[in-house]
């Protein structure tokens, strides 16, 4: 297994640089382009999920994003986290049904989900984990 780490500030402006290295990340992989367009939405999603929701885009925290890529011969993981606001993990079992396509809020964990073969949450010692599977 091979491993990248990325980290960017709490802050809204850095999720286009993330977004680039990911997606040079992801073209190293054996995912077809569909997959990385798809893993790729579901990271940025994610990202954007922490910030707006465990940092509630309040910028003054010094806090920051980290993801790491694990490498699998099998599967590729993202590992997302942040230390914000703890995620009520009983929203996980609620995004089998598909949110209303013309809401403003409430679809990104829908698309999350979607998007990957596994999607997992848990909280310790006050950091939040997300790990995104897909496999190739």
């Amino acid at each position: 297994m091979q491993k990248i780490t990325l980290s960017i500030d709490n802050n809204i402006c850095n999720i286009s640089l993330l977004n680039q290295c990911l997606q040079v990340l992801l073209q190293q992989t054996p995912l077809s382009q569909l997959n990385q367009q798809t893993m790729l939405l579901a990271a940025m999603e994610a990202v954007n999920n922490s910030l707006q929701h465990a940092y509630a885009l309040d910028t003054s925290l010094n806090s920051s994003i980290s993801m790491q890529v694990h490498f699998y011969p099998e599967r590729l993981e993202l590992h997302l986290y942040d230390n914000g606001m703890a995620f009520d993990v009983n929203l996980l079992d609620n995004q089998d049904i598909e949110p209303d396509p013309l809401a403003e809020n409430g679809r990104g964990l829908f698309i999350i989900q979607q998007s990957l073969d596994k999607l997992t949450y848990w909280r310790e010692q006050d950091v939040n984990h997300w790990c995104l599977l897909k496999y190739y």
